[in-house]
């Protein structure tokens, strides 16, 4: 079988042109009669040539390979793949590692945490998966994103070795802001193993990625610290949560709701380890402290009252966390503990009750003490009238209230009473003059008419009285009289 060697196409032996192209059949072999034989290559230069073409082709196994290794060494399926295992091992110094963005490990525990239990490992590692997808279809913009906040950013920076897509992987960053909730002047923490410290007139917080955290610390009140936590949780938001170790303690007191007492608070000292502390309890907020949780607190108040000082029960307080209450202030939400302070009801009515009737002997001694010297001329007249009951019914009981039993004078007159000697004793125009004191004894001079059975007429007297008086009592007694 022949082949026209103008176009190819196949012709019988016989024929002499070319049924497709036209060209002569007998031209083409005279053509090829013509054309020299090639000359024998040089065996060295065939060894040569086969030598070259081995060389490359070995180069361009060896680029292949290393095309291979390097395209797979680069793959952002490699980065990817690392950054899934740390995560779903829990492996927070090796997602620390995978990532390209400088964050700590306690970022990385965090964010395992926060992914733990709002995402799932699982659903974590089909995230990924689909992100190699997108990457490998060139979709750009891609992230690992659970709805609240993205968890892995994707970015490109171009190529690397000329040929390979460079990407970095990194795990955003948001501002955190503390909560106003307590009123605290700073808080002071460790992180990665360095001490930070967030002052309350910064409202940031801290810049951390999506995590759950809880940074024990200290929170710091007039240069005092008390042992906290700062806890952030990114499921509810980019808000840093005061967890206090402290607690105010605010009161109650019995003593001022006896209304009619008139006690007021500021009579009452509060004590706490046997120390006052300023404290205003008309006040609603009326709250001392900080105290740290766990502290022994003896509490207890003293009221002064009545001239007397009462003690309230003694209270111990020694209480933990879930036995304080958040109560808001004008100072913002404080812990407080509420503690009552009794005092004895009756004790205090008592010593009121003593105290008005002091108050208003003292008022009826300084009007009985004002007018005195009418006071013993009225207590003499009302002697002289018992003096004439006792001659007229014989009993010398009716000047009891007036002399002392054992005295002189009232010897006298049982002495007088005894001889008759002034039966029918009648007293009339009393008049008294010469009031003196000294002291408690007073002396007066009293002139009267005095008339009785044994005289044919009446006669005029002036007796000299020596008066005692009580003041406690504010009673009179004659101690001794005088004719003059």
């Amino acid at each position: 079988m022949k082949y026209c060697k103008n176009c190819g196409q196949e012709i019988r032996p016989d024929v002499k042109v070319c049924t497709n192209c036209g060209q002569k059949v007998d031209e083409q072999e005279k053509e090829k009669q013509a054309r020299p034989a090639p000359a024998p290559m040089d065996p060295k230069k065939k060894r040569r040539i086969g030598i070259i073409i081995g060389a490359v082709a070995l180069a361009a196994i060896v680029l292949a390979v290393a095309y291979s290794l390097i395209a797979n060494a680069l793959s952002p399926d490699n980065q990817l793949d690392t950054i899934a295992e740390a995560v779903t091992n829990e492996d927070a110094e090796g997602l620390r590692n995978a990532v390209d963005n400088d964050i700590t490990l306690d970022e990385a525990e965090a964010h395992i945490a926060y992914i733990d239990r709002n995402s799932g490992f699982s659903q974590y590692q089909t995230w990924i998966e689909d992100l190699k997808y997108y990457l490998d279809e060139q979709v750009p913009g891609n992230e690992v994103h659970d709805g609240l906040y993205p968890l892995l950013s994707v970015g490109s920076n171009g190529t690397q070795y000329l040929f390979f897509d460079d990407y970095n992987f990194t795990i955003p960053r948001f501002n955190v802001y503390a909560s106003d909730d307590y009123d605290i002047d700073a808080f002071t923490y460790t992180m990665d193993e360095t001490e930070q410290q967030w002052n309350s007139d910064n409202e940031k917080f801290a810049e951390l990625v999506p995590g759950i955290y809880e940074f024990e610390g200290a929170a710091v009140i007039d240069e005092e610290s008390y042992d906290s936590t700062m806890q952030v949780d990114f499921e509810y938001g980019e808000t840093a949560f005061l967890n206090p170790g402290f607690f105010y303690l605010t009161f109650d007191e019995n003593a001022t709701s006896l209304f009619w007492e008139g006690i007021d608070e500021e009579d009452i000292t509060v004590n706490v380890n046997d120390e006052a502390v300023n404290v205003d309890l008309s006040d609603y907020d009326n709250r001392v402290g900080p105290y740290a949780f766990g502290e022994e607190l003896a509490v207890g108040a003293t009221l002064d009252y009545a001239g007397e000082t009462f003690e309230s029960d003694a209270e111990m307080v020694q209480i933990d966390a879930d036995e304080a209450e958040d109560i808001y202030s004008a100072g913002g939400m404080e812990p407080v503990y509420s503690v009552n302070l009794e005092f004895d009801e009756d004790a205090i009515s008592e010593a009121g009750e003593a105290e008005r009737t002091a108050e208003m002997a003292d008022a009826e001694r300084e009007s009985f003490e004002e007018d005195m010297e009418e006071n013993v001329e009225n207590f003499v007249r009302d002697y002289l009238f018992a003096l004439e009951m006792m001659y007229l019914f014989e009993d010398i009981n009716e000047v009891d209230p007036y002399l002392d039993e054992d005295s002189s004078a009232y010897a006298t007159l049982q002495s007088n009473l005894d001889n008759g000697t002034f039966e029918g004793m009648f007293i009339t125009n009393i008049s008294a003059s010469n009031f003196s004191q000294d002291g408690n004894t007073m002396t007066i001079d009293v002139e009267s008419t005095r008339d009785y059975d044994s005289l044919d007429d009446p006669i005029d007297f002036n007796t000299r009285y020596n008066v005692d008086y009580d003041p406690e009592t504010l009673e009179l007694e004659i101690v001794s009289f005088e004719d003059l």
